[in-house]
């Protein structure tokens, strides 16, 4: 058996190496597997593309993907542990109370003080706060 190209060769339609095929060595070689003729890299695996998904079908994911989560993808502001309206940081420092913003970022736990989740608050500075009711 040879091969599609080198059939295609023989017959005068192809240049032997690399290279597409052109239209008219596609239907000669579809004739010649017509007429019973076989070619050793015919029995390579097809590669078929699948089918394109569709927009319904990734919006349909994502729903079910958000019925299954047991955790919200946000917080609304009254969700959080500590609102900026009824809590403030406070540093101790030389015997006086200085507040800091809220919407700082706790370093230790990576997140806003309204919704940090550690039980020992440090902001920027290495600055040691604690959360207490306004």
């Amino acid at each position: 058996m040879t091969t599609r190209r080198e059939a295609l060769v023989k017959a005068g339609l192809a240049k032997p190496g690399r290279g597409k095929f052109s239209k008219d060595a596609n239907a000669w070689l579809d004739a010649q597997r017509a007429a019973g003729v076989k070619f050793s890299d015919d029995d390579a695996p097809v590669r078929t593309l699948a089918a394109p998904k569709s927009k319904v079908d990734a919006v349909a994911k994502v729903r079910e993907a958000a019925q299954t989560s047991t955790m919200p993808d946000f917080f609304l502001p009254d969700e959080y542990r500590f609102p900026e309206k009824e809590f403030k940081a406070i540093e101790r420092r030389d015997g006086k109370r200085i507040q800091h913003s809220m919407r700082e970022c706790c370093n230790t736990c990576r997140v806003s003080l309204v919704n940090h989740g550690c039980d020992a608050p440090t902001i920027l500075g290495n600055i040691v706060v604690e959360i207490v009711p306004i």
